[in-house]
């Protein structure tokens, strides 16, 4: 293809320019001029234009005609902004000062004379052919360019694959003395490389996408799978199946995986609590001093734990979440005090007969034991008290012991005690130690307590009360014979500060987390406490749990504190050796009991809309819990109807129809007397004791007649309301329910075969579909009150699906729990989808349960029963951790390779 050439003369030069195109054209090149290439009528400046653009170079005639032309100063201009190869051939000797700045920097041939023609005619021609093939893709290239900006700049119109590589390999390669390139080829280029990029970006997210749900739909699948084996192991082996379940849930978060983690964390009867260990061994005796059975590092990483029967069983625990226990080793003699020595990588037991072991803290090493006798008579309590050293106490004496060397120092007895029975460091050098006093007051078992200075084991002050260094050394925390709190500042003569709590005999007692939580032992329960700090004791809000069965045969011998970053706060011992790990904060409580007994037993429930307050009301009256730490914020002696809230603030109905503030007090409304309502939120359906349906605003206190009810026919605890929707639902007879909407709009009839028997009902996922339980049957309706979506049933006659309530997820209604009340309040868990019973759980309420709800968006239950008010947490992160924590370990490369765990 040849080289196309643009000529740009001056009229006057017409005869030179004619020569030198014949010339040019013999050699074989395309030369292009105005004259022999532009139409009559043409625009010809537009057409200029097209040619120079189409010219791989431009050959300027110069001459005192040309360089004072403006249309051959625009040729060159234009032929400039083109990037185009510009070769100035100079036909005049007078042309010197005039020639512009443009072309002042190019090399010019001379052509003045017929002999420089003939000697230049070659170097011109051999500039044209200079990088020929460069010059004309870059003439096609720009060719297209402007192509693209006339027609808008689409992208359709840009370089793509090949081509566009090319084009970079042009910018990029350019030869020496060739155009720059123009400006709009570069723009053309570099629009061309973003949208190609953009192109494979978007690509590549595809393909990634696609791989991404690939391995999704695989890893649910895995997931469904191994929830399935959970279910089929779960009976021969529990923690096999709880490791299972918790691989599946991990793998994929979905109803399947949720309801095997569910059922698993029931099979568990210390679900509610981590329990490390249990016995059912006979009582040992132990006594207070085993609160220093329980020992931890300075870090906080490990803990040395005494338990099983006898106290012979020693645990070393490495904090985490869960816990993991590191070595177990059974002793021949009782423990009755522990400490670790984590430098030299030493772990100290003293029994009971005053024997100090001192044992390899870590396995693999292979050290020997060293039994040394440390002291002479039975100790009560040992600490670590520095590098070398340990103070053991026994009776009213203390002394200290260099446990590397063997040599004991000075024993002295402590004035004030006459039996030591805990040793606990105090700031720097300071040591405290509790026990009996030598007074003796009878009938009540006092605990005194004494400060002891390090350096030559001198009492320095006693405090009349069992007492806990906090705040870094500043202070204690004490507790007095009636069971009374409070806080002793050492630094000056500040009077102690009360701390408001329960006054209880209490057991054992202990101090975590910096000083800011606080746990009792009394016999039967342990009581917590939180936002313990300095001066601000009266937050302090207290709540107590009973350890789960078997543990601690109903008596809680001692409570120790361990330090953050072991997945819980305490650790409690019973007298049968059981130890158990308690989760004490919020959220972390599974299962919680609340005890009123100002309201009777059996009472209904109710959730605030946000989920923050749980009312029982029935009976004798109503209480008002915090759902945030389950403490009551509030009692009442009316007879409530429903409960509800308005912005927050708890309402409730009485029975003759007045509207209560709960926190307050005050009546804001009244409206008829009432025989049996539900409320949500402000919504209240009441039935009235007149025989009609109200539509009750309790924020407002007016009320809407909604019709009679049928007379004779209406059940109790027949009304259910879903705010979503603003609908309710009521039994207009055993066998018959109306859903009607709040606005007086048509309602819909369902009628239940014969002998089905309304028992409850309730909306699930935002009154889309309600769930009828009655008979041996529990049925799940659309929204039309038509489609059947779930039909189950017992068919034995043992098992009447009693109460539903939605259980949400996230505000996603994760399923809903049926209560089967003939055997022994069990709740059955289906999924959303209505699919199949994922989960049986064990409702803990005594052998009837009379009530249930769910929290809204909350994955908490309460219940009410004969046996009590409880609430229930399903949070699967919650049941995760505990599941974790009760198999105690992880899945084993065998047990991965028979269930194909990927």
């Amino acid at each position: 293809m040849p080289i196309t050439v643009f000529l740009s003369y001056a009229r006057k030069d017409a005869a030179v320019m004619e020569t030198l195109r014949d010339t040019l054209v013999a050699e074989g090149f395309d030369v292009l001029t105005d004259t022999k290439d532009i139409l009559p009528g043409e625009n010809w400046k537009a057409r200029i234009g097209r040619m120079i653009r189409a010219a791989d170079a431009v050959v300027f005639v110069m001459s005192d005609a040309s360089l004072g032309s403006e249309i051959c100063d625009w040729e060159v201009r234009v032929s400039a902004e083109y990037g185009k190869r510009i070769l100035p051939v100079v036909i005049e000797d007078s042309i010197g000062a005039r020639v512009p700045q443009r072309l002042q920097e190019l090399n010019y041939l001379f052509m003045r004379s017929e002999m420089e023609r003939r000697e230049n005619l070659r170097r011109l021609t051999e500039s044209l052919l200079l990088n020929h093939r460069w010059i004309r893709y870059q003439t096609s290239l720009f060719e297209r360019a402007m192509d693209w900006a006339e027609r808008g700049r689409r992208e359709d119109e840009l370089l793509v694959g090949a081509p566009l590589e090319e084009a970079q390999g042009h910018v990029l390669d350019l030869p020496v003395d060739a155009p720059r390139p123009p400006d709009l080829l570069g723009e053309f280029v570099r629009t061309s490389m973003r949208a190609e990029t953009r192109r494979r970006e978007e690509a590549l997210e595809r393909a990634e996408e696609r791989t991404r749900t690939e391995r999704g739909l695989r890893r649910a699948a895995d997931a469904r799978r191994l929830a399935t084996e959970a279910r089929l192991v779960a009976g021969a082996r529990a923690d096999l199946a709880s490791l299972l379940a918790l691989e599946a849930w991990r793998m994929d978060e979905n109803e399947t995986t949720r309801a095997a983690l569910m059922e698993m964390a029931f099979r568990w009867p210390q679900v509610q609590q981590f329990v490390i260990g249990t016995s059912e061994a006979p009582p040992t005796g132990a006594s207070h001093g085993d609160f220093n059975r329980f020992s931890t590092t300075p870090g906080g990483e490990r803990a040395l734990v005494v338990g099983g029967p006898g106290c012979r069983t020693v645990r070393l625990l490495r904090a985490g979440r869960p816990p993991k226990v590191e070595r177990t080793i059974e002793t021949p003699e009782e423990i009755a005090a522990t400490a670790i020595d984590e430098a030299r990588g030493l772990m100290l037991l003293l029994a009971r007969s005053g024997t100090l072991t001192i044992l390899p803290l870590r396995e693999g090493d292979d050290r020997p034991p060293r039994v040394l006798r440390a002291w002479p008579g039975e100790p009560a309590a040992m600490v670590r008290i520095g590098p070398d050293a340990v103070a053991i106490a026994g009776g009213p004496d203390i002394g200290r012991f260099d446990y590397i060397s063997g040599a004991a120092g000075p024993v002295v007895a402590v004035p004030s005690l006459r039996s030591i029975l805990r040793l606990q460091h105090h700031g720097a050098g300071g040591l405290l130690a509790c026990g009996f006093p030598k007074a003796r007051t009878r009938g009540v078992s006092v605990t005194h307590s004494a400060l002891i200075d390090l350096r030559d084991m001198r009492e320095t002050r006693t405090v009349s009360a069992d007492a806990m260094s906090v705040n870094r050394g500043a202070g204690l925390l004490a507790k007095d014979a009636e069971g009374a709190f409070s806080f002793i500042d050492l630094v000056g003569d500040a009077a102690p500060a009360p701390l408001p709590a329960p006054k209880v005999r209490t057991i054992s007692w202990a101090i975590a987390a910096r000083g800011t939580r606080l746990a009792q032992a009394t016999r039967n329960t342990v009581d917590f406490a939180s936002r313990l700090t300095k001066g601000g004791f009266g937050a302090a809000r207290f709540h107590n749990a009973a350890p789960p069965d078997p543990c601690h045969n109903g008596a809680t011998q001692v409570v120790s504190a361990l330090p953050d970053g072991f997945g819980a706060s305490f650790v409690s011992a019973g007298k049968e050796g059981s130890v158990c790990l308690w989760a004490q904060g919020p959220g972390s409580v599974l299962l919680r009991k609340l005890i009123d007994p100002e309201v009777r037993v059996g009472g209904d429930l109710g959730f605030s809309s946000d989920g923050a307050l749980l009312c029982v009301y029935g009976g004798a009256g109503w209480s008002l819990w915090s759902a945030r730490d389950w403490t009551r914020i509030a009692l009442g002696p009316e007879r409530l109807a429903a409960f509800g809230d308005v912005g927050g603030a708890p309402v409730g109905l009485r029975e003759d129809g007045a509207i209560l503030d709960l926190r307050g007090g005050a009546e804001t409304g009244r409206v008829s007397p009432v025989a049996h309502g539900r409320a949500e939120g402000v919504d209240a359906v009441i039935a009235t004791k007149d025989g009609t349906l109200l539509h009750v605003d309790l924020a407002r206190g007016v009320a809407r007649d909604l019709g009679p009810l049928p007379e004779g026919k209406h059940i109790p605890r027949g009304i259910e309301i879903d705010r979503q929707s603003r609908r309710f639902a009521h039994a207009a007879a055993r066998d018959r329910l109306v859903i009607q909407p709040f606005d007086g709009g048509e309602a819909t009839e369902m009628e239940m075969a014969r002998g089905f028997g309304i028992e409850s009902f309730a909306f699930l996922t935002g009154g889309q579909e309600i769930a009828i339980c009655g008979g041996e049957r529990t049925k799940v309706f659309g929204a039309d009150g038509e489609a059947v979506l779930f039909d189950y049933g017992t068919g034995t006659f043992v098992g009447t699906p009693m109460m539903a309530t939605c259980l949400p997820n996230g505000g996603q209604n994760a399923g809903f729990l049926v209560l089967m009340e003939d055997l022994g309040g069990r709740l059955t868990f289906v999924d959303r989808s209505f699919r199949s019973v994922q989960a049986r759980l064990q409702a803990p309420t005594g052998d009837h349960v009379y009530h249930l709800r769910a929290a809204p968006d909350r994955d908490v239950l309460a219940l009410s029963g004969n046996g009590g008010v409880w609430v229930l947490d399903l949070h699967p992160d919650l049941l995760a951790g505990r599941l974790s924590m009760l198999a105690g370990r992880d899945l084993e490369d065998s047990e991965k390779a028979r269930f194909d765990v990927p």
